[in-house]
Parts: C-alpha cells; sequence; structure tokens
C-alpha cells in the first residue's frame, strides 16, 4: 500500500474562507488515493501565490513526506507551483510527487506543463496590471481599504447611530399618538380596536422601523409595550346598555295563541311557503314563541310537523 502525503494550495485568504478550491483539491486527491490502494497519512494546506518559493507548510509536507518514504500528492501541477525553476528543483532533489490530473507524467511532460505553468502565471499577471491600470485611469481608487481604520470605524459608528435615533424617532411618534388614542378612547368611553389604531397611524403616514407601513399582526408587539407602560391589560372596551324593545307591540305566548300559530303555519305552508317566509310573517304577526323570541325556520318546520295531521 502507497503512502502519500497530500498537499493543497489557494492563492488568497478569501478562497481559504470559502474553501470551494480547497474542497475541489480535497476531493481530487482522495478520489486518486481510493483508486490507487493508497492511503493520506498528512495533509498540508497553503494560502500563498503559486509564484512564490517561501512557503512552510510545502516544506513541511516535503519533509514529513521523505522521512515517511511516502509520495507528495497534489490535485494539478499549478497548485505545486507555478515557478518552473522551483519544480525543478523538487524533482532534481530527489522529492517524489504526484499529480492526479496527470499520474502517468514522465520528466519531459513534468518540465513542459511547468513551463505552461509558468507562462500563464506571467500572462494572468500582466492582464490583471493592464486592467488595473485601466481602471486608475477612470479614476478609480485601487486598493482596499483598511478595515481597522479609525476614520471608516468613525464614520460607521456615525451612520448606527443616525439609522438608531430615526429608529427611535419613528418609535417615539408612533407610541405617542397610540397612547392618545387610548386615552381619548377611556375619556369618550368608547371601544377601541387594533384595526382603528393602525387607520390612525395610516392616516398620519407613521412607518416602522424598517419604513414599512403599520398592519394588524407587526403593531402587535408594540402595542403590547404601549399597554404595559400604561398599566392596561387590554385596550378600551365599552359595551352599548341594552335597550329592550316595546313590548306593547308583541303578543305574549299563551295557551290560545298556539292554535293561532299552528293554524297560521299550516295554511301558509300549503300555499308553498317556505320556513323562513312563514317565521318572518309570523314575526310581523307580533307572534313570539314561549322565551319571548322571533320564530325562526326549525322552529317553524316544527310545529308544522306537529301540528299537520294530514
Amino acid at each position: 500500500m502507497k503512502n502519500y502525503v497530500a498537499y493543497y494550495r489557494v492563492s488568497s485568504k478569501q478562497q481559504g474562507y470559502t474553501r470551494l478550491g480547497l474542497e475541489a483539491q480535497k476531493s481530487a486527491v482522495l478520489d486518486y488515493a481510493r483508486y490507487s490502494g493508497g492511503r493520506i497519512l498528512f495533509e498540508y494546506t497553503e494560502i500563498e501565490s503559486g509564484r512564490k518559493d517561501q512557503r512552510q507548510e510545502l516544506h513541511k509536507a516535503i519533509a514529513i513526506a521523505k522521512a515517511n518514504g511516502a509520495v507528495l500528492l497534489i490535485a494539478k501541477l499549478d497548485r505545486l507551483a507555478r515557478n518552473a525553476g522551483f519544480i525543478f528543483t523538487l524533482r532534481d532533489a530527489g522529492v517524489s510527487f504526484v499529480c492526479c490530473d496527470m499520474p502517468d507524467a514522465n520528466t519531459l511532460t513534468i518540465g513542459i506543463f511547468a513551463a505552461l505553468a509558468q507562462y500563464e502565471a506571467e500572462l494572468i499577471s500582466s492582464r490583471t496590471k493592464a486592467a488595473l491600470a485601466q481602471k486608475k485611469a477612470q479614476g478609480f481608487k485601487l486598493g482596499t481599504p483598511k478595515p481597522y481604520d479609525q476614520a471608516a470605524r468613525d464614520r460607521s459608528i456615525a451612520v448606527r447611530k443616525a439609522k438608531t435615533e430615526r429608529k427611535r424617532i419613528l418609535l417615539e411618534d408612533s407610541v405617542a399618538l397610540i397612547k392618545e388614542a387610548i386615552q381619548l378612547a377611556e375619556f369618550r368611553k368608547e371601544t377601541l380596536t387594533i384595526p382603528d389604531i393602525v387607520q390612525k397611524l395610516t392616516t398620519y403616514k407613521l412607518l416602522t422601523i424598517t419604513g414599512k407601513p403599520w398592519t394588524m399582526y407587526n403593531i402587535r408587539m408594540l402595542l403590547k409595550v404601549v399597554l404595559e407602560e400604561m398599566n392596561l391589560k387590554r385596550l378600551p372596551k365599552y359595551r352599548e346598555p341594552y335597550t329592550p324593545k316595546p313590548r306593547s307591540e308583541h303578543k305574549p305566548h299563551k295557551s290560545e295563541n298556539k292554535f293561532a300559530v299552528a293554524e297560521t303555519i299550516i295554511r301558509l305552508r300549503t300555499q308553498n311557503q317556505s320556513y323562513r317566509k312563514i317565521a318572518s310573517h309570523l314575526c310581523e304577526l307580533g307572534y313570539r314563541t314561549s322565551q319571548d323570541k322571533d320564530f325562526t325556520s326549525v322552529q317553524v318546520r316544527r310545529i308544522f310537523l306537529e301540528y299537520n295531521i294530514n
């Protein structure tokens, strides 16, 4: 069984954070080791440009490979380096390495592909410099701003404070209007509902902290806070006093009225009148049930079935 020491390399920290390039290299290396019947003893990952030769992780991988008689395994030749002289130095030093994309390469092909990798690096460098020069000529400021620059930090803090202040003002205006509506409803002894509050906020064009209109759903949390501040359990709710209908025009339920009601129901039913229309007609005549309520279609049907002997 062959022993391998895996070596992975990406060129930038961003590639190291996303791990997309690393995952692709690991997949290729693991597949090659599995199919060749070998095993990976150690793994080393480097974040460095392929044109630079000072790479600590690579030197560690080479030392471990020599000490264990293992083979240095890489996904592609350009992952090892994009400097032909550096690759030739490793080859001549007796370091055994295998590229997953060309495992049967010999001394000739290694030299050819190393030269191509170096040439590709030079092309990438020249294209990048030309593009940056063009952007600079257009007036763009090149380079990445310092993440811990004090001026940038102060600007960020100022922006956050301004956003917080705008949110506070929006909430204060909404809270003030809700409190005013609650106090006015209590003074007038009127019922106040959530739709009423939403309508008031919409009328005054007050928005949420995200700049959206208030609705019956997003206002509930704010309404809960307002009620707690006002020591209230719920919104004002008042019922109008019940005023019974005058009973002089009603015919109280008496035993002699039962037959009159039944006779009226049977007569109208034989005229193909619906139970609902018969119940409405009884109410117009002033007839009431034993509980002093209006007749319903269900009660009319029951009386009809009870007294109709045909």
